[in-house]
């Protein structure tokens, strides 16, 4: 009980990324795992609420959807 449901990466984007700036600001980046990590933690720092296995979830999807 009290355990939650990380929800998936395209979910997280659309929710969470959308707060500040339009989907296609993400979508037409192609950065590394890396690269997209940094982006999401600046993004945290700059208000996105994302927890730490949000933020995992939230890289491995732009990773492997928006990499290089």
């Amino acid at each position: 009980a009290g355990e939650q449901t990380v929800v998936d990466g395209e979910t997280l984007l659309e929710e969470r990324c959308t707060e500040c700036h339009g989907l296609d600001r993400t979508t037409s980046q192609e950065k590394t795992r890396a690269e997209w990590e940094a982006t999401v933690s600046r993004m945290v720092n700059q208000g996105a609420e994302l927890n730490e296995d949000e933020k995992t979830v939230l890289v491995d999807y732009l990773a492997e959807t928006y990499g290089p």
